[in-house]
């Protein structure tokens, strides 16, 4: 449509005219702009719209571009499949000694706590040029199809961000994702990653949850158990192991109700791999808790990480589960607890909990744990752990840990 609306400038109607300028250059090379030119000398015709003319030679310029970033860029490699922002720490420290790096992506490596923070610059800014060239498409489609009205389109253009792309130009967005262990995620960094799932961004969150602070020795994380053994949570007369709960991240990410959520393991590589497939392709915030084994600090050969993957998730300590806001408005809609062990058994008991728990009087920690212990489907181990859970007080109350 470029090149007819061009050529309809010129008046080819005129076989005379045409013909004698043929027969004058017939020794010569006759070149467009000489046959437009002679054209022009014999008989006057329309003058081009240069600010029409100027547009589309942009646009053109643009798709050109587009292409070249596409299929070379400047790595000769064409476009990214993604960019990561990573929080100091093993993942950037142990994972990447220089002049080594096993990221083959754009990567950047910031202060321990900021990862999230520097991913949602990144991602307004990336973000603004994937608009660009899905601009640049969407106004050369209107005008092959003769639809393009300037008055129309051209302010929808200008105020065109990430939140106006279809499914199929969210799909082709490369994602921004942040990448940080337990502790830059579950405790200096933690408003940060709070503040960037509040933001509903869609940027990826990868947490490698090891449960100390592995980078610097092993010091105690909130990502921890109760009566953890770990460097600044001794076991001895007076400490006995750490005295917090641990911070369940997972649910933390739920309560923030617009972001995806993927707690996994390697033991179930197939629940994980899904989780990611999932958890990327949806346009909102996501953030992937993976237990992660840390074989100097766990104590552990370099070879058990699925091996104590799979001690922990059949064990119960680190269950795993996918929460996706996009399936429903009721929690039982979105989680999916697929994947754990003895979920017949668990099915049944967490449904007869949720009943205690969503009763008028929303049920106490006491009914909860004596509801538990009089199943007789729960074995004698699991009453005896629910007892010493339980410490009567001087004055007649239960005290529940």
């Amino acid at each position: 449509m470029y090149s007819k609306k061009l050529i309809s400038t010129l008046d080819v109607s005129d076989t005379d005219t045409l013909t004698r300028i043929v027969q004058e250059s017939y020794t010569s090379d006759l070149k467009v702009s000489d046959l437009a030119h002679k054209l022009d000398r014999e008989k006057e015709t329309s003058p081009v719209d240069q600010d029409w003319l100027m547009d589309i030679t942009r646009t053109l310029a643009k798709l050109k571009n587009l292409k070249w970033k596409y299929t070379q860029g400047t790595t000769g490699k064409g476009r990214s499949s993604m960019g990561m922002c990573n929080s100091t720490g093993c993942t950037s420290v142990w994972g990447s000694t220089y002049p080594f790096n096993p990221y083959p992506f754009p990567w950047t490596n910031h202060l321990f706590q900021d990862s999230t923070s520097i991913a949602m610059g990144i991602f307004e800014g990336h973000m603004s040029k994937m608009a660009d060239g899905f601009k640049a498409i969407r106004k050369a489609e209107l005008v092959i199809n003769g639809q393009y009205q300037p008055a129309t389109h051209d302010p929808i253009f200008t105020y065109f961000t990430w939140e106006q792309f279809t499914d199929e130009e969210w799909l082709l967005c490369p994602p921004v994702v942040a990448l940080g262990g337990d502790g830059a995620m579950y405790d200096i960094g933690f408003q940060n990653l709070s503040r960037m799932m509040a933001s509903g961004k869609p940027i990826k969150v990868v947490v490698v949850d090891t449960q100390v602070y592995s980078n610097t020795g092993g010091q105690a994380c909130t990502s921890g158990f109760i009566g953890q053994v770990s460097d600044m949570a001794q076991y001895g007369k007076v400490w006995k192991g750490k005295s917090e709960p641990r911070k369940e991240i997972g649910l933390i990410a739920m309560a923030h109700r617009n972001t995806f959520v993927l707690q996994s393991t390697l033991a179930n590589t197939r629940q994980m791999i899904e989780g990611f497939i999932d958890g990327l392709m949806a346009k909102r915030p996501a953030i992937f808790n993976i237990y992660t084994t840390c074989q100097p600090e766990h104590g552990v050969a370099d070879d058990l990480g699925v091996h104590q993957a799979k001690l922990a998730m059949e064990s119960r300590a680190y269950p795993i589960f996918q929460y996706n806001p996009a399936k429903g408005h009721k929690i039982e809609e979105c989680l999916d607890l697929s994947g754990n062990p003895a979920m017949d058994l668990c099915g049944n008991l967490q449904n007869q909990i949720h009943r205690i728990w969503n009763g008028k009087n929303h049920g106490s920690g006491h009914d909860i744990c004596r509801f538990c212990t009089d199943r007789s489907q729960i074995q004698k181990t699991f009453q005896e752990s629910a007892t010493r859970c339980m410490e009567r007080q001087h004055d007649g109350t239960l005290r529940i840990y």
